[in-house]
């Protein structure tokens, strides 16, 4: 049961790793130079420059990614310069229309889902069954 758990955790903690290595590939991947988009149209090289050493997009891509899961395992996700606020409160900010949505959805899903298992334990192998 133990060597379970633990192949388990180290399955999430693989998938962890592997999903924010996706996460921090497609900021490399998307069109445009960030620092170009954060200082604006109008901004000078040596303005481009300077906000690419704040953002740390001059540093080697593997100290990047050590800095970024860094960060986001003691809950720093950055700042927005988008929205002018720290990612953190924008997330909970959020966090009540995002918790009823759940809630409303897992309302929706036991009351059709317990209906469709009873009707389809009551005639298991009828076509009723199969759709449900």
């Amino acid at each position: 049961m133990i060597s379970f758990i633990a192949s388990r955790i180290g399955f999430a903690a693989l998938v962890l790793v592997m999903l924010s290595g996706f996460v921090f590939t497609l900021f490399f991947v998307a069109p445009g130079d960030p620092a170009r988009i954060v200082a604006g149209e109008r901004a000078t090289e040596a303005q481009v420059a300077m906000v690419r050493e704040n953002l740390g997009l001059d540093r080697p891509i593997i100290e990047q990614y050590a800095s970024f899961v860094g960060r986001s395992l003691t809950g720093d996700l950055g700042y927005s310069y988008r929205n002018q606020q720290p990612v953190l409160e924008l997330i909970k900010n959020r966090m009540p229309a995002t918790i009823s949505l759940c809630v409303g959805a897992v309302v929706l899903w036991l009351l059709m889902g317990i209906p469709i298992g009873i009707m389809s334990a009551r005639r298991p192998g009828s076509l009723a069954d199969r759709i449900g």
